[in-house]
């Protein structure tokens, strides 16, 4: 059915995502998560980002309807476009008081209630809508 290129291109597609999964894992103090580490839709219900880090990037949780809250650290600065696009089931996240931008359509699709924004936070066009 399969060629045995086909077969081993996939097995090795399989084993990188698994290795780039441990690395971030052992890196997670890294100042930015840049990677769709949530790509593949793991079921995780809510998201304590370490202290620390100070960026979430683009598209970095897009698309993962099982999250329904995000806790951010105190030292995050910066919501990058996309970074939860999608995620239809997020209905809490904190915004701490260092916060100063949150990119393009960051929290489009999202069912976010009671925000309390930051006074410093700049704000692009269309984070919120559904």
């Amino acid at each position: 059915m399969f060629n045995e290129e086909y077969v081993e291109k996939i097995t090795c597609f399989w084993v990188l995502v698994w290795i780039l999964r441990l690395l971030i894992k052992l890196f997670c103090h890294l100042h930015i998560i840049f990677v769709k580490d949530f790509y593949f839709y793991i079921e995780i219900e809510t998201i304590t980002l370490p202290e620390g880090m100070t960026a979430v990037g683009e598209r970095a949780f897009s698309g993962n309807f099982y999250i329904k809250s995000v806790i951010l650290p105190e030292s995050m600065t910066s919501i990058e476009r996309y970074a939860f696009n999608g995620c239809s089931g997020l209905a809490s996240i904190n915004f701490p008081n260092g916060l100063v931008s949150i990119g393009n359509d960051a929290f489009n699709g999202c069912k976010l209630e009671n925000l309390d924004l930051p006074v410093r936070l700049i704000i692009s066009h269309q984070i919120f809508c559904k």
